[in-house]
């Protein structure tokens, strides 16, 4: 098995459908990582050390069984795609609003009952799939209306609650 810190050089790393339970803890070591693709495994949650990753771009993990999103996860504020579709992630942190150059956010077929207002907070969002999730999490008729009537609620709702 080759060590991570062999790797330091690698920017792309996709290991979709290899039934990994994990990411090894020791990711921070790929430093030079822009896209991680983890989907489709059978991975129970996020190292902290994620935090280090400061390059990455683009995270894909979605078809795994992750219950929980760790705060460090968001402290990745190059992160501009998040794709965590079809977890078992039952709630979203207000830290979420860090990540300014998010661009894609994907929590479909997740247990999500309510979402934090400061997604208002991410202007850039282009694409946001909040469907299959228990919780009523947009006012009726919303989604319909577009991502700017979207963002704008969640925006404004921002705003005026703190």
């Amino acid at each position: 098995m080759t060590n991570l810190l062999e790797l330091e050089t690698l920017r792309v790393l996709r290991l979709p459908c290899n039934r990994l339970t994990q990411i090894p803890a020791d990711i921070d070591l790929l430093r030079a990582l822009v896209l991680l693709d983890l989907s489709k495994n059978e991975i129970g949650g996020i190292p902290p050390s994620i935090k280090h990753c400061r390059e990455l771009t683009s995270l894909f993990l979605n078809d795994n069984r992750i219950e929980h999103l760790p705060h460090e996860l968001f402290q990745v504020t190059t992160l501009q795609q998040l794709q965590i579709s079809a977890n078992l992630v039952g709630a979203i942190p207000v830290t979420i609003g860090a990540l300014s150059e998010l661009r894609e956010l994907l929590l479909d077929g997740n247990q999500i009952m309510s979402l934090p207002l400061e997604l208002g907070s991410l202007t850039r969002v282009e694409r946001l799939a909040l469907d299959n999730n228990p919780g009523n999490l947009l006012p009726p008729g919303f989604e319909e209306k577009g991502m700017a009537a979207v963002m704008e609620y969640f925006a404004w709702n921002c705003r005026y609650q703190t």
